[in-house]
């Protein structure tokens, strides 16, 4: 077991050239771009905040680590206008496996702060990667 060191990788210059992000206004109409004039924050940091919580939390499921299965799993989550992470969901999934764990620990997030644009929260929509990887 010790041969099977688990690394789950989320290398912050990856994800900032891949999380997109779009805010919504605040009655929840479809997804548009915008430029806010404050982005969400966690935990007053930035989004590099999150993805070091979400490696501390995320475990790499032991029937998917002895099967072999890695990979990239892209996951949608909103920051509401209340600082709540919602909608929760996988846009590119590898395994079922791998897939719940992303989505159980992204739905245990911790308020946080709003977007802003306007003076008015916003919704916010992250697609973040997490990735899978065995060496």
């Amino acid at each position: 077991m010790k041969k099977l060191i688990i690394f789950i990788a989320m290398s912050i210059a990856f994800v900032f050239t891949s999380t997109e992000l779009f805010a919504q206004d605040t009655k929840g109409a479809s997804a548009e771009y915008m430029e806010l004039d404050a982005v969400p924050t966690f935990k007053g940091g930035s989004l590099q905040s999150f993805v070091k919580w979400v490696s501390r939390r995320v475990e790499y499921p032991l029937a998917a680590m002895n099967e072999g299965i890695s990979g990239t799993v892209r996951v949608r989550f909103v920051i509401d206008v209340d600082g709540r992470v919602n909608e929760a969901y996988v846009v590119d999934g590898v395994h079922y496996l791998l897939d719940a764990e992303v989505i159980r620990v992204v739905k245990k997030s911790p308020k946080w702060t709003p977007g802003i644009k306007d003076g008015k929260p916003v919704r916010v929509s992250y697609v973040l990667p997490i990735s899978f990887k065995m060496r």
